[in-house]
């Protein structure tokens, strides 16, 4: 951008000429789930057993029905995370008139290409149909970040699902851990499988909103 201003002749140096390049050796490879992991992220042994809960939320807070609608929400949230590849912020904020169940689709506008007002439609898979079809509640919508916020909740669920995060280095003085999985895993598998599949990558993208 500075670059192209001073050829344009709008500044006369470039004020950023001496800066040097972002350490590329701090980021990570991304890693996706297997089939049989987020089978156990979704069902009993993850997000549908309570006692996940226990590690960030207060005990004495959690009532009974609290725990299992959480355990309710957090089962779709890990399937529509997989099988419309949305982003956690997305999937948290769907509500029941994104789905329609006549076209059996679900439309939304990706929080992160809001002001480009891009809209996207993608259809239900059948699991998640079925599981759309037996609830009422709507998908819950809360913080993503902080100490019970929805990226916190699903590591809990990662962990109680002994399903490994892939950590890649460890928190250390100054610096956070780096982990290869999380939420957006999910995303990332959902393209990886439609390219097994020999979907064209212009449906692939348009899929995931890319």
């Amino acid at each position: 951008m500075f670059r192209a201003a001073v050829t344009d002749g709008v500044l006369i140096a470039n004020p950023c000429a001496g800066l040097g390049r972002v350490n590329e050796n701090d980021s990570i490879v991304r890693e996706v789930f297997t089939i049989a992991e987020i089978a156990k992220l979704a069902h009993d042994k993850g997000a549908g057993d309570g006692d996940w809960q226990n590690a960030i939320f207060s005990v004495k807070r959690l009532t009974e029905e609290t725990r299992s609608a959480r355990c309710i929400e957090w089962q779709g949230m890990i399937l529509v995370g997989f099988y419309i590849g949305a982003r956690i912020g997305d999937c948290a904020g769907l509500k029941w008139s994104n789905v329609n169940f006549a076209l059996k689709t679900i439309t939304y506008m990706p929080a992160k290409t809001d002001g480009k007002q891009k809209i996207i439609e993608v259809p239900i898979h059948p699991c998640l149909l079925t599981w759309l079809e037996a609830r009422v509640p709507a998908l819950f919508t809360t913080s993503l970040s902080g100490n019970v916020g929805l990226s916190k909740q699903f590591v809990a669920i990662m962990d109680h699902a002994k399903v490994h995060r892939g950590t890649t280095r460890e928190a250390v003085k100054g610096k956070k851990a780096l982990h290869a999985r999380s939420f957006h895993a999910l995303r990332h598998y959902l393209t990886s499988i439609l390219a097994d599949a020999d979907v064209a990558e212009e449906v692939r993208r348009g899929i995931v909103g890319h």
